[in-house]
């Protein structure tokens, strides 16, 4: 199911966009009225109306991919297919690139205050400028940045439980 809140999580209504064929998404990234979605059985698609159509699309340079975590900084869209790494798109989805990065097991991606950072297989990582700080080590499951403050993060490790950085 898809929905939407416009009140701060007080009331939801459930949303049935034209285009999508079915609602098993596995992945999902917003940004303005730019929206990226991967259906489980379709693949992916996109929206350039703030997720009101999708359109299905065929990403050059993105591998297939049952599950992906997915976020938007600023106008890059970052894409983490299962088991595949990290790769980044500055066009709207139409073209990616492969990022380096420390693991290729990604299992979640958050952006704050500029900066990027993902949780997988062995850890919870920051994108530096001088390639990728490791700020945890373990397995992560989920991840979510304050959108002003670099560094503060919550996340769930391998076992279920919620950590908070600082």
């Amino acid at each position: 199911m898809l929905s939407e809140s416009r009140d701060g999580g007080k009331t939801w209504r459930s949303l049935r966009p034209r285009g999508l064929p079915a609602l098993d998404l596995h992945g999902y990234a917003a940004s303005g009225g730019f929206h990226f979605a991967l259906e489980a059985t379709h693949g992916y698609f996109v929206s350039e109306d703030g997720g009101k159509t999708f359109k299905s699309t065929a990403p050059k340079g993105l591998p297939k991919a049952g599950m992906a975590a997915m976020v938007f900084q600023g106008k890059t869209l970052y894409v983490a297919p299962m088991g595949q790494g990290l790769y980044q798109s500055s066009d709207g989805g139409r073209t990616f690139t492969q990022v380096p990065t420390p693991e290729r097991e990604i299992y979640a991606l958050a952006t704050g205050a500029g900066t990027l950072y993902l949780g997988g297989k062995t850890g919870l990582w920051q994108r530096t400028p001088a390639g990728w700080k490791r700020l945890w080590q373990g397995v992560v499951l989920a991840l979510a940045a304050h959108p002003q403050e670099a560094g503060r993060l919550v996340f769930i490790d391998g076992q279920g439980r919620v950590w908070k950085l600082p």
